[in-house]
């Protein structure tokens, strides 16, 4: 007879599974927070933390996974307090100096209101509404999208250089070439395309291939991309670019980085812009071939990275506000321990990257509702 000997390891297999824990550093309580999962700039996951505690199951190793925190919601609570009682007693304010009309100072808070009703009192309505604007105000929220193009042909098509120059060698040539008032410049496609597509192509075939028509067998052509940049940190950021011919970058209007003239490839030239974290900014790219070879690379680092990449994170499709309390968020560690007064000074981020080379991660994060001091006061 025999027998068949089954072997059970003793030993398990430990998950790849990165651990969010949000903890609240405020009174206030903030229901049912969200996190975006991005994959290397790449949104691939929104999921709900429950209990505080979120665990992702990721798939591939050294790699960068995003965690962006945010709340859906904001309970009404939070403007219809006890505080009422005090914001409505007329003994707590003192009328403004220099003779102002309608104005009157909080003693305890040291902000302002106005007698809105003309009567010379503050009355529940008016209480209201000193506590909405006080507790909330408006900020955005941004949807990761796609970048808008529009595919030039240039040079009548043959090399004309009767109206423009061969290349651009400066942000004014790229104006006059992509100005379809030149009767030499005709639109030739426009459309929408991800980050990934439209920042990196070594030939105008590799647009082609992705759906953006290219003209006149690749020569004598341009495309300008344009979109809504949204950075994730607040500091220095450093953008490159590259290309074959002349090409550069310009946000808000203002050029940041280039590289004019006929050339092929030749490394990334680089510029810098201090950013703030949320804030839009327009950017656009701009690339122009007049004949041989084309393509573009344009990448960017954030501060707290070393090497430059395409990161579609931060660039935004739509832009809305809502109106709510502002919420920043830290690494537990960042501010454990801090008063209401360190906060102000300490950076709060938007996102936390993770780099993951195997086994499980643990990324421990707190947030802080902000705008008052019965709001932000240390637990």
């Amino acid at each position: 007879m025999r027998f068949l000997l089954a072997i059970i390891p003793l030993f398990s297999f430990s998950q790849n599974v990165i651990t969010i824990n949000i903890a609240r550093e405020t009174p206030a309580v903030l229901p049912n927070p969200k996190v975006r999962i991005y994959q290397n700039g790449n949104l691939v996951s929104t999921q709900s933390v429950i209990n505080g505690t979120l665990s992702y199951n990721y798939g591939t190793l050294n790699t960068t996974y995003t965690f962006e925190p945010f709340f859906d919601s904001v309970p009404s609570s939070l403007v219809t307090t006890n505080d009422w009682k005090a914001v409505a007693d007329e003994a707590m304010y003192v009328d403004a100096p220099n003779g102002q009309k309608g104005l009157f100072l909080n003693t305890a808070q040291k902000f302002w209101t106005a007698d809105v009703k003309g009567i010379k009192k503050l009355d529940m309505g008016q209480a209201y509404s000193i506590l909405t604007k006080r507790y909330l105000t408006t900020y955005t929220r941004v949807t990761q999208g796609n970048l808008s193009y529009t595919v030039y042909s240039t040079h009548n098509r043959n090399g004309s250089l009767t109206q423009y120059s061969q290349f651009a060698n400066s942000a004014s040539d790229f104006n006059a070439m992509f100005n379809t008032a030149n009767s030499n410049t005709v639109v030739h496609s426009t459309g929408t395309a991800s980050p990934s597509v439209l920042f990196y192509y070594t030939s105008g075939g590799t647009l082609v291939s992705n759906g953006i028509p290219v003209p006149n067998n690749y020569d004598f052509w341009g495309i300008r991309i344009s979109g809504t940049f949204v950075p994730k940190e607040t500091g220095t950021y450093t953008f490159g670019i590259d290309g074959d011919d002349g090409v550069d970058c310009l946000i808000d209007n203002q050029v940041v980085t280039s590289f004019y003239g006929g050339h092929g490839f030749g490394g990334f030239r680089t510029g810098t812009k201090y950013m703030v974290a949320g804030t839009s900014y327009s950017i656009v790219v701009r690339m122009q071939e007049y004949g041989g070879g084309d393509g573009l690379s344009f990448a960017w680092r954030r501060p707290s990275q070393s090497s430059l990449s395409i990161q579609p994170d931060e660039i935004a499709t739509t832009v809305s506000s809502y109106y709510g309390p502002r919420v920043d968020w830290f690494k537990s560690e960042t501010i454990n321990g801090l008063t209401v007064n360190n906060w102000n000074s300490t950076n709060p981020q938007t996102s936390f990257p993770v780099n993951v080379t195997s086994g499980p991660f643990t990324l421990n994060l707190k947030y802080v509702v902000s705008g008052n001091t019965a709001l932000s006061s240390p637990q």
